[in-house]
């Protein structure tokens, strides 16, 4: 009889012993444990930042139920935020230079017009002065062919003394004076021609436009080398 009673106490102390055993073996089942605490879930799962900080803001207690998307904990993000300024204050700072390059470029292109206008209306002008200094030339090669001739009639007065030396001096300067005033008017024309496009013509110009040497069209009105040379030879006569 007794042996049946330890028996029966034997067999249920096993039984509670396996009752506890069944427990701790679903409890750490269900329960991550750690220093911190623990979380009830599924399965393992592993917390940690991105970065390195200090946590300030841990607001659960061991037993604490969370939900998905429940934020959990957070970090002090004072250096963070002195980096995030830095970061922002580089980019101004760096869009800053990029808006002052931008308004040099554009001061530039700017200048680069005006200047372009200004030697544009500069040669254009002394287009016109070098038309006007040859329609000149012309009328003084004129003026200068009845002088000469004129002159000689009066030379040959004076050698066989038909006039007075006044008379003579005074066509021989008038003479004179006008081949002065003929080489002065050529070198002015050839020197202002020097600032003009070789063998071209002023037109409608833009930036980054293409442009070609144009001939000069000989006309009635241009002095031909020929003609030039032959108008020097003449004024040194």
């Amino acid at each position: 009889m007794k042996k049946k009673i330890s028996l029966l106490i034997l067999g249920i102390l096993i039984i509670i012993t396996l009752g506890f055993l069944i427990k701790y073996i679903i409890y750490n089942e269900n329960y991550v444990t750690s220093n911190a605490g623990f979380i009830k879930t599924d399965s393992l799962t592993y917390l940690s930042f991105k970065i390195d900080g200090k946590i300030n803001h841990f607001p659960f207690q061991s037993g604490d139920k969370i939900k998905k998307n429940q934020l959990i904990a957070s970090l002090q993000i004072k250096e963070l935020n002195t980096s995030l300024n830095q970061i922002k204050f580089n980019i101004l700072s760096l869009q800053n230079k990029i808006n002052s390059m931008q308004d040099s470029k554009t001061k530039l292109i700017s200048d680069i017009k005006l200047n372009t206008q200004l030697n544009l209306n500069q040669l254009k002008i002394l287009d016109k002065n070098i038309e006007a200094s040859k329609l000149n030339i012309k009328s003084m090669q004129v003026e200068l062919k009845k002088l000469k001739d004129v002159y000689k009639r009066y030379s040959f007065l004076y050698k066989r003394k038909k006039i007075s030396i006044d008379k003579y001096e005074t066509i021989s300067t008038n003479y004179n004076s006008m081949k002065f005033k003929i080489t002065f008017e050529i070198t002015e024309k050839e020197l202002a021609e020097a600032l003009l496009p070789n063998g071209g013509k002023i037109t409608d110009v833009e930036i980054g436009k293409t442009v070609a040497r144009r001939a000069r069209k000989s006309s009635s009105g241009d002095d031909s080398p020929k003609q030039t040379a032959s108008r020097r030879k003449s004024a040194k006569a």
